[in-house]
């Protein structure tokens, strides 16, 4: 990693988003996007229940069954109405913990897809950005 205390490229005006620590192949400034330029949402449903596997988001495993996590099913017994979630999906819950002031933001890692309350936000990053960087920028404070 190089020390980029002053931005020494000429084709980039220095204007203060470059990071005093970052790799060398790196000499653009750092750009602030809505995550609406970079992301889908996700309103695809479970129609005729194709997944039978009833997804919840823990603060602290990401995106789990809820079988497993609470030893029982919470969700309803026709999940047709639910969201359908693929692997690497994020779904946002809104609902609060000390970790998570805002929410937690999870991606769908563990299994190949499952269905999810509708009380969720789910989406999808575009190809235009890396989704392990998504993952990494959700978990970070």
């Amino acid at each position: 990693m190089a020390d980029n205390k002053q931005n020494t490229n000429p084709n980039v005006p220095n204007s203060g988003n470059i990071p005093k620590l970052r790799f060398p192949e790196f000499s653009k400034d750092w750009v602030q996007v809505p995550l609406s330029e970079i992301s889908e949402r996700v309103t695809r449903k479970n129609k005729n229940n194709i997944s039978k596997l009833p997804l919840t988001i823990s603060a602290q495993y990401g995106l789990v069954d809820q079988i497993s996590f609470f030893n029982k099913v919470v969700a309803s017994a026709d999940m047709s109405n639910y969201y359908l979630l693929k692997k690497g999906e994020f779904a946002y819950n809104k609902s609060y913990s000390s970790d998570y002031p805002w929410g937690a933001i999870k991606r769908l890692d563990r299994y190949d897809e499952g269905a999810l309350s509708t009380l969720y936000i789910c989406f999808n990053i575009k190809k235009c950005t890396d989704s392990d960087f998504a993952v990494q920028y959700f978990e970070s404070p």
